[in-house]
C-alpha cells in the first residue's frame, strides 16, 4: 500500500510545492498552473493530499501581507485570483479528468456522487485495530504499523511501517527551530517548509476516525526538509561538519538495523526483543 499509492501522492505534493516555489522565485504563471496540476493529481490519488491546499494558503497569505516584492501581475487580490485559477478550477478539473477517464460511461453525477460516497465512508468509519495510532503519535514512533508479523519458534519476520528515529526525533527539534526563524526572522524558506508541514500533518487533529502512522507519510519529506534546513544553518558553526558526519551514520545504522523488520526478512527473535523493541507499544 505505502509503495503503491501514497508513495505518487506525496512526489505529485512535492512536485506541487517545487513549482509554487519556482512560481515565487521567478513568478511565472505557467509555474502557478503546473503547481495547481500536480496538487489536482496528488488529490487524485489520495485526500490526504487535499491538506496541501492549507500550506498552500498560509503561504499565499504571507506573501501578500509582508510586502513580498511580487510583480505588480501577481500582487494583492491578484495573487488570489490566480491561485483559485491554479489550484480550484485546473486541480478540480485534473481531479475530474482521472475519474472521468476510470469511469468513462457514468455521467458528472455519478462521478460527484461517487466523491460524496467516499466522504461519507471515511466520515463514518467506526471501528479499531490494534495499530492505530493518534496524529500526535507519529512524529515521536510510538505506534508503528504492522502489515505482517509471523513467529516460528525462536524466528521473527514482520513487515512494519514506522520512522527512522534519528530523522523523527531530530525533525521535532527542526520544525521547532522553523518556528523561531519565522517569529523572529520571517524568512521565506522556513516560512514555506513550515506551512506545508503543517498543513499536512495539523489537519488530522480534528479528524475522528481511525488513523494510523502511514497518515504521516505526506508530512514527512518537509519534516526532511527542516532538518536541512537546521543542518544548513548550523554548519557554519565550530564541529557542526562532524556532528553532522555522526547524524548521517547514525541514521544509516539506525536503517540497517531495523531493515528486517521492514522488509519480513527471517531474523532470530531475541534480536527484535533485545535490540528492536525500544518501546511496549512497538510490535504488540
Amino acid at each position: 500500500r505505502i509503495s503503491i499509492i501514497d508513495t505518487f501522492g506525496v512526489s505529485f505534493v512535492l512536485v506541487s510545492y517545487y513549482f509554487f516555489y519556482r512560481f515565487i522565485l521567478k513568478q511565472k504563471l505557467f509555474w502557478l498552473i503546473f503547481s495547481g496540476i500536480a496538487f489536482g493529481l496528488a488529490s487524485a490519488i489520495k485526500w490526504s493530499a487535499v491538506f496541501s491546499s492549507l500550506g498552500f494558503l498560509a503561504i499565499g497569505l504571507f506573501l501578500i501581507f509582508s510586502k513580498y516584492p511580487l510583480s505588480k501581475q501577481f500582487a494583492g487580490y491578484r495573487l488570489v485570483l490566480y491561485g483559485i485559477l491554479s489550484y480550484i478550477i485546473v486541480g478540480f478539473v485534473v481531479y475530474y479528468m482521472t475519474f472521468y477517464i476510470y469511469m468513462e460511461h457514468n455521467s458528472f453525477s455519478d462521478i460527484i456522487n461517487y466523491q460524496i460516497n467516499m466522504y461519507k465512508y471515511h466520515t463514518a468509519l467506526k471501528a479499531t485495530h490494534p495499530y492505530s495510532s493518534p496524529w500526535w503519535s507519529w512524529i515521536i514512533d510510538f505506534k508503528p504499523m504492522c502489515y505482517y508479523r509471523d513467529i516460528q519458534g525462536d524466528r521473527f519476520s514482520s513487515i512494519t511501517a514506522f520512522g527512522n528515529p534519528a530523522i523523527f526525533w531530530m525533525g521535532i527539534l527542526a520544525i521547532l527551530y522553523l518556528f523561531y526563524v519565522t517569529i523572529r526572522h520571517k524568512k521565506l524558506e522556513a516560512i514555506f517548509i513550515l506551512s506545508a508541514f503543517l498543513g499536512l500533518y495539523l489537519p488530522y487533529i480534528f479528524i475522528g476516525r481511525l488513523m494510523f502512522i502511514y497518515h504521516f507519510y505526506y508530512a514527512v519529506p518537509f519534516l526532511i526538509l527542516a532538518i536541512v534546513y537546521l543542518w544548513r544553518d548550523m554548519y557554519r558553526y565550530k564541529y557542526s561538519k562532524i556532528l553532522l558526519y555522526l547524524y548521517i551514520i547514525s541514521i544509516i545504522g539506525l536503517f540497517l538495523s531495523f531493515y528486517p523488520v521492514l522488509c519480513g526478512y527471517d531474523i532470530p527473535k531475541w534480536y527484535v526483543d533485545n535490540y528492536l523493541v525500544w518501546f511496549n507499544s512497538w510490535w504488540l
